[in-house]
């Protein structure tokens, strides 16, 4: 039973198929058929399938209700009936525990209607009817049977209608309700520069790939105010190569482009990554060419942040939240636990506190609502207040701020590089690790995150009489035998 196929195929005939968005319900619809396997419900998946049955009947009401609670409470509580009496168990009977991440009733309610869009595709409109056990029993007696005493020629052997409008689902939507405007009024904060540099110390330290990975997705959906499922869907493909800024005369690296097409954008928006010579730890580019060579992403296909394990499919958002929510949040002393919205928020604060106008901030973070970027901004000038005070300056240090998205494309083909061979980015990762950074390709005790990225915090734009020389041999060699050439003589200088 292939279900991404199946979810694929209904969905793309109904009226959910928007731009940017059908993704999006996909992956909640095959959430609730894995679901359904795990509690040993296989009737409540028929109506999903492409090739469902005739008169498919409507999927258990107390099923999906079971569902919204398992995704919106605290990842490993319990997950009780609801009558909230006895543990629901899997199918091999052991609890269920839940696994949250729907923090917001946006989630609750794009997957409700794709509930309801399958349903009204398969004629299964209109008030919820639940099946009547008297009606089920009296058919398996006699096929002819005409139902139970009480619904006597209209027996209940099927559930039909919309599952949506059952008081099962009213009632958990009104339970869970509470819970979710709860995690909103206290759910993302803003990480402070120190906490940032805590992080980044914690992930760098255990010299893995992986927390090298998740730093510098965390640094880039900080420096330009990206969702979570953003910045796990970025491809290699989507970085502009001819817009690369390089210095003309040493070919160092100064700004990488890369496209984004968010859930809100009609289009895809282009942003730079710039080098941070002010505060190199939290210089995403630095970072982000040290992870490409690290981690051996190479090419010019392909995701960004793959499954390192896995390397066709990217890091799953349900992955980077749990890092969020896990890892950070005894790191931090916070109370409340961390979410990867507050990435986003948190890139206000950088924002703020490095001198940036409140115009460029919100055109760089594409907010749609005034309402909540006023209340970022303020939270961000009132912990600057608080910075201001403290005697701990350098913990609170950020880098000054410079726009990251392109509105006029034109501007960026005028700031784009004049040098004339566009490199690919991995090509760039490797000459700035073994180039710039001095670090020999079989070096492989100078290849840790933390040793690297140490380099690279003290790598500056270098400015000496070998800048002639390398004038010189670009003139002269070939690209392939000039780039080999600049890497030696990076290693013996």
């Amino acid at each position: 039973m292939n279900f991404s196929s199946t979810t694929r195929d209904v969905l793309s005939l109904g009226a959910l198929n928007k731009k940017n968005t059908l993704p999006i319900y996909r992956g909640k619809v095959r959430k609730f058929i894995y679901f359904c396997i795990v509690i040993g419900d296989a009737e409540s998946t028929l109506i999903f399938l492409e090739q469902s049955p005739d008169k498919c009947p409507s999927a258990n009401s107390r099923t999906i209700a079971l569902f919204l609670r398992w995704h919106v409470l605290e990842e490993g509580e319990n997950l009780l009936d609801l009558n909230n009496q006895a543990i629901i168990k899997d199918a091999k009977g052991k609890d269920l525990k839940c696994v949250g991440g729907w923090n917001e009733m946006n989630s609750v309610n794009q997957f409700l209607s794709a509930v309801t869009t399958i349903h009204t595709q398969k004629d299964q409109s209109g008030d919820y009817v639940d099946i009547c056990n008297d009606c089920v029993n009296a058919w398996l007696v006699n096929s002819s049977s005409i139902g139970c005493v009480q619904h006597a020629y209209r027996r209940k052997i099927f559930r039909s209608g919309n599952p949506r409008n059952s008081k099962e689902v009213k009632q958990m939507i009104g339970l869970i309700g509470k819970e979710v405007e709860n995690h909103v009024v206290r759910g993302a904060y803003q990480l402070l520069p120190k906490e940032m540099r805590a992080i980044r110390k914690m992930l760098l330290s255990t010299n893995k790939k992986e927390d090298l990975q998740c730093w510098v997705m965390i640094l880039l959906s900080v420096k330009m105010y990206l969702r979570a499922e953003e910045v796990c869907s970025i491809r290699l493909e989507h970085f502009l190569k001819e817009w690369f800024v390089l210095d003309e005369t040493s070919e160092k690296v100064k700004a990488l482009a890369v496209k984004v097409k968010g859930k809100t954008d009609d289009d895809w928006l282009r942003f730079f990554i710039y080098r941070s010579d002010d505060c190199p730890e939290f210089c995403a580019m630095r970072h982000l060419l040290v992870y490409l060579h690290s981690c051996e992403i190479t090419g010019d296909h392909g995701w960004l942040f793959p499954s390192l394990h896995a390397r066709s499919r990217h890091v799953p958002y349900e992955k980077f939240l749990r890092n969020m929510r896990v890892r950070f949040t005894d790191l931090l002393d916070r109370r409340l636990p961390l979410t990867c919205h507050s990435l986003r928020k948190t890139g206000y604060l950088f924002a703020i506190w490095g001198d940036a106008r409140i115009d460029v901030i919100r055109l760089d973070a594409r907010h749609m609502c005034t309402k909540t970027s006023l209340a970022y901004e303020q939270d961000a000038v009132s912990m600057l207040s608080y910075a201001n005070i403290s005697n701990e300056n350098a913990k609170y240090e950020v880098p000054r701020y410079k726009a990251v998205r392109v509105i006029n494309q034109a501007v960026g083909v005028m700031l784009s590089s004049e040098v004339s061979n566009v490199r690919e980015l991995s090509s760039l990762a490797k000459l700035y690790v073994e180039r710039d950074l001095r670090v020999a390709p079989v070096a492989d005790f100078y290849r840790t995150s933390f040793i690297l990225m140490t380099r690279a915090e003290k790598e500056v734009v270098e400015e000496s009489p070998l800048i002639s020389l390398r004038e010189l041999m670009k003139a002269n060699m070939p690209l392939r035998k000039y780039d080999d050439a600049i890497v030696l003589l990076g290693q013996l200088c």
